[in-house]
């Protein structure tokens, strides 16, 4: 997890470890032969695609694809969605690494593992506290409450404490620990106080945009809002690019989704 998630990684390690797992070579081939790419000819070989995709996008690939496929393997308990959880990881991983692409962001690099990982904490609570997770989702469902006042009513933390605390826990980078425990009140980040857009707003833009496409945690009544979505990309400063972005986005989900 920190190798990949380290920016400095290399092409050679990286082509290694997926030339030995036969299924992860078949999700790189299937990505990059995508329509995302518009490629005309075939691409069949690994160090090749990385020439295609650059080091960032297929680590991201990669690491995306790993995280996901070890927590299918995971015994949850009953109501929690393994694929709703994956699709929403994918999906703001995603979007966060789109937006950084166009907005100046300090550590912009991290941006699609700390979208991938923001919501980790919940898994762990779904895990470890299983009475209380059930308890949350009682309180989300008949009590009126926001996941975040479940959370903090029947545990005293919110899922963005725990999902810091694991990454800490496995040594990833102190940004995108910062960036997942401020979330969900970015103006609450040690970063908050310089200029631009933060990592922390990133994410938090990322997964709500997201959710406005329909990509949830939670099954979610309203339906999907393109208007909804490019309001919150125009709310960063993204009004000239929120429509490209919408599209870059589409391309690479339906690539990711295919593989859970």
């Amino acid at each position: 997890m920190a190798s990949l998630a380290n920016e400095d990684v290399s092409v050679a390690e990286l082509a290694d470890w997926i030339e030995k797992d036969a299924v992860m070579t078949g999700h790189v081939m299937r990505l990059v032969n995508s329509a995302a790419f518009g490629r005309r000819g075939t691409v069949s070989s690994v160090r090749h695609a990385i020439a295609i995709l650059g080091l960032i996008k297929l680590r991201n690939t990669v690491l995306g694809i790993s995280v996901c496929r070890m927590w299918t393997q995971l015994r949850t308990p009953k109501g929690w969605s393994t694929a709703r959880f994956n699709h929403h990881a994918a999906a703001t991983g995603i979007m966060a690494d789109l937006i950084v692409q166009y907005a100046s962001v300090d550590y912009g690099e991290g941006a699609f593992v700390a979208g991938l990982l923001h919501d980790i904490g919940m898994l762990v609570v779904a895990l470890s506290l299983s009475p209380q997770y059930l308890e949350i989702q009682e309180l989300i469902q008949t009590g009126g409450m926001s996941n975040e006042e479940a959370e903090l009513n029947v545990l005293g933390l919110r899922h963005s404490d725990y999902s810091a605390a694991t990454l800490e826990k496995w040594n990833l980078p102190l940004a995108i620990q910062t960036a997942v425990r401020f979330h969900h009140n970015p103006a609450h980040s040690p970063e908050a106080a310089s200029s631009g857009v933060t990592l922390s707003r990133v994410i938090y833009n990322a997964d709500a945009v997201v959710k406005k496409l329909g990509i949830s945690i939670h099954p979610d009544t309203a339906p999907p809002s393109i208007a909804d979505a490019t309001a919150l990309l125009c709310e960063i400063g993204l009004e000239a690019k929120a429509e490209k972005i919408l599209e870059n986005f589409e391309k690479e989900y339906e690539v990711i989704k295919a593989v859970f």
